[in-house]
C-alpha cells in the first residue's frame, strides 16, 4: 500500500475524531447557557417530550463541522468551497434566530433559496445531468438552476421536518454522511470525504447527549437540522456530478435513484406528509403528528426504538440501492421501485395501530 493510501484514511479518522470531540465538549457549555437564558423547547400538544429541553445543539454540530473541515481540508483542491461555507453560515444564523425568536416560515424559506442560489451560482455546484431519469440526461443551465435550487431547499427542509424525536435526525444523518464519506474516499474525492466525515463526527458527538444525556440532554433545533440538511444536499449534488464520469473507480449507475435511497427517510416522509396535507386542503407547512416517527410512537415505541428502526430501514435502502444499480441499468425503474416500496411501508404503522385499536375496542365490547 502506498503513502497516499495510508495517509488519506488517517486524515479521515482524524477528521472524524476532531469533529466528534469539538461537538461533544461544546455541548455541556451550550446546555448551561441555554438554561440560564431560558432558551428551552417547551412541550406542547404536538411535542414528543414532556419537559423543557435546551435547544441550540446545532451550535455544537456547526462548530464540529467547521473546525474539523477547515483544519484538515485542502481548500485549493475543492473550488467553490468558500461559498458552501458561507451558505452553511447563513443557514446556521437563520436556524439559531428561529430557535430563539421563531421566524416567519416564508422568510425562512426565502433565505434558504438565497443560500442555495449562492452555492449554485458562485460555487458552481449544480445538477447538470439526470443520468437518464425519465429519459433525460444533460440539462440546460436554466433547468439546472431551478432543479438544483429545488433539491437543496427540499433536502434542507426534509431534514428539518424529521427532527421530531430524540435521535432520528442525528442517526439518519450519520448513516447518510458515512455513506457519502466512504463512497467519496473510494472515488478519490478526498476533500468531499473530509466534509462527510466531519459531519458524521459532529453528529455522533451530539447524539450522545441527545439520546443518552441526563443532566445535559439537548435538541439540535433548526440550528442543527438546517445546517445538516443543507450540507447533505450539497454532497448529494456532488455525488451525482462525480458519477457522470463512468470511468471513476467507484462509479454508480442510476445515481439520482441511489441518492433518493440514501436520503429515503427524510425525503419520502416529507413527500408523504405534504401530499396528505394538500389532500386534506391544509397548508403544506402546517405542523402536525402525521410524520412516520410520530406513527411509531403511537404504537408505543420509545424514541430510541423508533429512531433505531428508521435509521436501520434507511441503511437497508442504501445497501439494496448499491446492489440494484449493478443489475438494473435504468435510473427511472430503480427510482420508481423505491418509491413504490415506500408507500406500503410508510402506511404499515398506521395499519398496525388500527388493528390494535379495533382489537381493544372488540375486547371492551365483550367485557361490557
Amino acid at each position: 500500500m502506498d503513502t497516499l493510501q495510508l495517509a488519506e484514511p488517517l486524515r479521515m479518522l482524524i477528521t472524524l475524531v476532531v469533529s466528534f470531540l469539538v461537538s461533544a465538549l461544546t455541548i455541556p457549555t451550550i446546555v448551561k447557557v441555554a438554561r440560564e437564558k431560558k432558551l428551552m423547547d417547551k412541550p406542547n400538544e404536538r411535542s414528543s417530550h414532556k419537559e423543557s429541553i435546551p435547544t441550540l445543539g446545532g451550535i455544537a454540530i456547526f462548530s464540529g463541522i467547521l473546525i474539523a473541515s477547515l483544519t484538515l481540508l485542502n481548500i485549493y483542491k475543492l473550488p467553490g468551497l468558500q461559498y458552501t461555507i458561507v451558505g452553511i453560515f447563513i443557514l446556521f444564523m437563520i436556524g439559531i434566530t428561529d430557535d430563539m425568536l421563531n421566524i416567519n416560515p416564508y422568510k425562512k424559506l426565502g433565505i434558504q433559496v438565497a443560500a442555495a442560489l449562492l452555492v449554485i451560482i458562485k460555487g458552481d455546484i449544480g445538477i447538470t445531468n439526470f443520468h437518464g431519469l425519465f429519459g433525460i440526461y444533460d440539462v440546460d443551465p436554466n433547468t439546472s438552476l431551478l432543479v438544483s435550487t429545488f433539491v437543496i431547499v427540499a433536502i434542507t427542509n426534509a431534514f428539518n421536518l424529521i427532527d421530531g424525536i430524540d435521535g432520528l435526525a442525528g442517526s439518519v444523518g450519520i448513516v447518510t454522511s458515512l455513506t457519502f464519506g466512504f463512497w467519496f474516499m473510494e472515488a478519490g474525492e478526498f476533500e468531499l470525504a473530509v466534509i462527510s466525515f466531519a459531519l458524521t463526527g459532529a453528529l455522533a458527538g451530539f447524539l450522545i447527549f441527545n439520546l443518552w444525556g441526563q443532566s445535559n440532554k439537548i435538541f439540535m433545533g433548526d440550528t442543527g437540522s438546517l445546517v445538516v440538511g443543507y450540507l447533505l444536499a450539497v454532497l448529494v449534488i456532488k455525488f451525482n456530478e462525480v458519477n457522470i464520469n463512468s470511468f471513476n473507480p467507484a462509479y454508480v449507475n442510476a445515481a439520482p435513484a441511489v441518492s433518493f435511497a440514501i436520503l429515503i427517510i427524510p425525503l419520502f416522509d416529507t413527500i408523504r406528509v405534504t401530499v396528505i396535507r394538500l389532500a386534506h386542503r391544509q397548508h403544506p407547512f402546517r405542523a402536525d403528528r402525521r410524520h412516520i416517527h410520530h406513527r411509531l410512537l403511537d404504537l408505543g415505541l420509545s424514541h430510541k426504538q423508533a429512531s433505531t428502526i428508521l435509521a436501520t430501514v434507511n441503511l437497508l435502502y442504501i445497501l439494496v440501492a448499491f446492489i440494484l444499480q449493478y443489475y438494473l441499468k435504468s435510473t427511472t425503474i430503480i427510482f420508481a421501485l423505491f418509491f413504490a416500496i415506500s408507500i406500503p411501508l410508510s402506511t404499515l404503522p398506521v395499519f398496525i395501530k388500527t388493528l390494535k385499536d379495533n382489537k381493544l375496542m372488540a375486547q371492551k365490547q365483550i367485557i361490557d
